[in-house]
């Protein structure tokens, strides 16, 4: 009897955890040099694999790609889709494509060090429950969370690997704030989600491998390579 219970209780977690979640949030990203700009940001999550990408807001606002503040002319990223990556677990893999072009790092589990905290809330009609992220070199909080309890996940919305439950709220420094628009929970995602024409490019760079353990840092990421192709003309091949 204890070993049927024991087989439910590992189906029923297999299952939840292998639901198929696509969900919107509203992004803001705060640049030192005093402005924010705005962005949706598109998360999908297959049970294994999450994907995310950022959607600019600001584009009409900016259309010359620039902008000035305080007499000081700043560029800003113009491609339709920036930042589009894919977190896969089983294999310990991150892909992230950048305005630069396309890198990856590689993970062990638990490399996040989480502290999960009593508190709960009822953000929008979901129960969420608040978590903390900390370097584990200095154990300097990084970021904060409020996640849906009753909505498990591999990866939250960030590449936040570990994470219990979907994303509601974040805050990651003093600069980058995200908040669930809306979600859906579907029965099926199409598999060009999580294996994009973005990543078809031949070189891509390893920026380190994340352990999880205090005494391994990740390798220092090199200069950037020269910006070939947008993320728009790549995904619209």
């Amino acid at each position: 009897m204890r070993t049927y219970i024991l087989i439910l209780l590992i189906l029923f977690s297999n299952q939840s955890t292998a639901q198929y979640i696509q969900a919107e949030y509203k992004v803001e990203i705060g640049y030192p040099q005093g402005f924010t700009l705005d962005y949706i940001g598109k998360y999908f999550t297959s049970g294994t694999k999450s994907v995310e990408y950022l959607l600019p807001l600001y584009l009409d606002k900016y259309p010359s790609g620039s902008l000035t503040l305080n007499d000081k002319l700043y560029a800003v990223p113009t491609d339709t889709v920036q930042r589009y990556s894919v977190v896969d677990v089983d294999s310990g893999i991150v892909k992230i494509a950048t305005e630069y072009g396309n890198e990856y790092y590689t993970f062990e589990n638990n490399f996040l060090l989480w502290e999960v905290f009593p508190e709960i809330r009822n953000i929008d009609g979901l129960n969420c429950q608040r978590a903390q992220w900390r370097g584990r070199k200095d154990g300097i909080v990084l970021g904060e969370v409020w996640f849906a309890t009753d909505i498990p996940v591999v990866a939250g919305f960030k590449q936040l690997i570990g994470i219990p439950g979907l994303i509601v709220e974040l805050k990651y420094g003093n600069d980058y704030t995200a908040k669930l628009i809306s979600y859906e929970i579907t029965s099926e995602i199409s598999p060009e989600v999580f294996e994009p024409k973005v990543f078809n490019q031949k070189r891509i760079k390893f920026i380190g491998h994340f352990k999880n353990d205090m005494t391994t840092e990740p390798l220092k990421e090199k200069k950037p390579e020269k910006k070939r192709q947008s993320y728009s003309d790549i995904l619209n091949q």
